[in-house]
């Protein structure tokens, strides 16, 4: 193996498998792109527009986000030109785009998380306080902390011989890649949802039925949330194995780069479930749905 060329690596497993999953996560894209759209006009068409239902028309406009710049990052890749070796600009703002809409996709559901833990433990404060517009700016501070965050070591990132390249010790790549990002991007916010989702499980249980919405909607975080939890569990678990394995040859690096782009894929398939689990789970959220296409068509 370790005589290996760029030739012969075409004929190897890991390349081809990789050039498939890059493929895959185009049509992923587009077509959780569109169930996102289906997603955030469905949350319009719900008769109560609280502040949960307003975060997840907002999460469905960051998992579109993030999808478009994944299929994108994917078609590049499928064609082994990706679009961040185009420029130095082009390099930076990938990376920089990369984690912040997936930071913001992220943070907003452990943000819906915590909006239906109040509403569970203070119902009547939450019915006269949950209001849309505080949604819309909880979102676009999550906006704004997202971008900040993926922005701190923009100049890190430089085009080096047609490559986007980190440039930078490995104390840096320890400390900035692994701990800060990999905490506040995902290890905070997956805390969060999951003690939410168990929080959940045990609060339906003594739930009124005939509170029909707000337990309903409880339903359909908890599918989201679980759905979420795998997901993520998964794909953090790849990104750790990553960094840690050391590449020797071209057929290591092979696996490497698969290793990515399944990273990708996993994070993309969760952008695009939102509203397969909602609609499986919440006969309010279909009727919602049913509404929407009506008018629409």
């Amino acid at each position: 193996m370790s005589n290996l060329t760029s030739e012969d690596l075409e004929d190897q497993m890991p390349y081809k498998a990789s050039r498939i999953v890059s493929l895959s996560g185009v049509i992923v894209s587009v077509v959780g792109v569109i169930l996102n759209v289906f997603s955030y006009n469905t949350a319009k068409n719900l008769k109560v527009q609280n502040s949960s239902v307003t975060l997840i028309k907002c999460q469905a406009v960051w998992d579109a986000a993030a999808l478009v710049h994944d299929g994108l990052e994917l078609l590049g890749g499928y064609f082994d030109y990706p679009i961040k070796n185009i420029s130095n600009i082009l390099c930076k703002a990938n990376f920089v785009n990369n984690w912040a809409t997936t930071f913001a996709a992220i943070n907003h559901m452990a943000l819906l998380s915590i909006d239906r833990v109040i509403a569970i433990k203070f119902p009547i404060w939450y019915k006269h306080n949950s209001h849309a517009s505080w949604a819309y700016k909880l979102s676009a501070l999550v906006a704004v902390f997202s971008y900040t965050a993926a922005s701190l070591n923009i100049f890190k990132f430089q085009l080096i011989e047609s490559k986007c390249k980190l440039v930078g010790s490995e104390r840096f790549m320890f400390w900035y890649i692994r701990i800060y990002l990999s905490i506040v991007g995902f290890g905070i916010p997956f805390v969060i949802v999951f003690f939410s989702n168990i929080f959940f499980i045990y609060v339906l249980q003594k739930m009124n039925k005939e509170n029909s919405f707000e337990r309903r909607l409880t339903i359909m975080l908890v599918a989201n949330c679980t759905g979420f939890c795998i997901f993520m569990a998964t794909t953090v678990f790849l990104a750790w194995h990553y960094h840690i394995f050391q590449p020797r040859t071209l057929f290591d690096r092979s696996l490497v780069r698969l290793s990515e782009k399944t990273q990708y894929l996993l994070a993309m398939l969760n952008s695009s479930t939102n509203f397969i689990l909602y609609f499986i789970s919440g006969d309010i959220y279909r009727k919602a749905f049913y509404s929407w296409c009506r008018n629409f068509f």
